[in-house]
């Protein structure tokens, strides 16, 4: 399932999100390192809000609410397509 339907905006994100990797990706490292699974740098649920907060990702349209579901489906349904893969907390 693609979260972005249209190629065009597709195309833009993946622009975007290229173009801010080395970003991106620091700013996943620092989060991380809050609560690691053991030698797994993940991002536990505290530091994805706390990282949804500041940047004004909760808002009246996004209220946390969605935010903390959004958290908790990503984790479970990667446990079921990533079985085997002792990377996956």
């Amino acid at each position: 399932m693609n979260l972005i339907k249209n190629q065009a905006d597709q195309d833009k994100v993946r622009s975007i999100l290229l173009a801010n990797y080395s970003s991106i990706k620091a700013i996943y490292k620092q989060f991380a390192s809050w609560s690691p699974f053991g030698d797994i740098w993940a991002v536990s649920s505290q530091p994805f809000t706390e990282f949804c907060q500041q940047a004004k990702i909760i808002n009246k349209d996004t209220p946390l609410k969605i935010i903390d579901l959004t958290f908790i489906t990503t984790n479970s349904m990667s446990g079921s397509d990533w079985k085997g893969n002792t990377l996956v907390p």
